[in-house]
């Protein structure tokens, strides 16, 4: 990976781009503080760590306040899914599934508060995998959702109009 990002990282920054490593299940980058023992190596200002949440479910799961101090500079952006977990047939075990940002395991109300409280007022990016709903729907609620969790004011607007932000 450092070889990869050792080669990259010039032509990003010749460039302009800022590159991200995301928390990931099943990466080198599955928990904060592994992302970190890579970006470490390299300036904040061109490689940064995207912070999804809802991997954090699966694998890496590292306190919120934690991840936020040790990725300091280097947190890039937050991306907010949620996960289930599934009970299996007799001694199978558990699974996991994608579900609503509001119906997993994740503390996301505490976990996006906490982000807001360390003063991360960037963009968030909701990943919402159910299945059950249209995306215009989905808009709005998860819209919605973010912002009674960050006690923001939520427009009053009709399902066609999903562009409506937040104030």
């Amino acid at each position: 990976m450092r070889r990869f990002l050792d080669r990259l990282l010039p032509r990003a920054e010749a460039s302009g781009v800022r590159l991200a490593l995301e928390v990931h299940q099943r990466t080198i980058c599955s928990s904060p503080s592994l992302a970190m023992r890579i970006a470490e190596h390299y300036p904040a200002q061109h490689l940064g760590i995207i912070y999804d949440l809802g991997n954090l479910a699966i694998e890496g799961r590292e306190d919120v306040r934690l991840s936020l101090d040790l990725m300091g500079e280097y947190l890039a952006h937050v991306q907010v899914k949620n996960v289930a977990w599934v009970a299996q047939a007799d001694d199978l075990g558990w699974r996991w599934e994608w579900c609503p940002p509001d119906q997993g395991v994740l503390p996301l109300r505490s976990m996006l508060q906490t982000l807001a409280a360390r003063g991360f007022a960037d963009w968030l990016s909701i990943e919402d995998f159910d299945t059950t709903w249209p995306d215009a729907h989905k808009l709005l609620r998860n819209r919605d959702l973010i912002c009674r969790y960050l006690d923001l004011d939520t427009p009053v607007a009709p399902v066609s109009t999903p562009e409506v932000p937040c104030k």
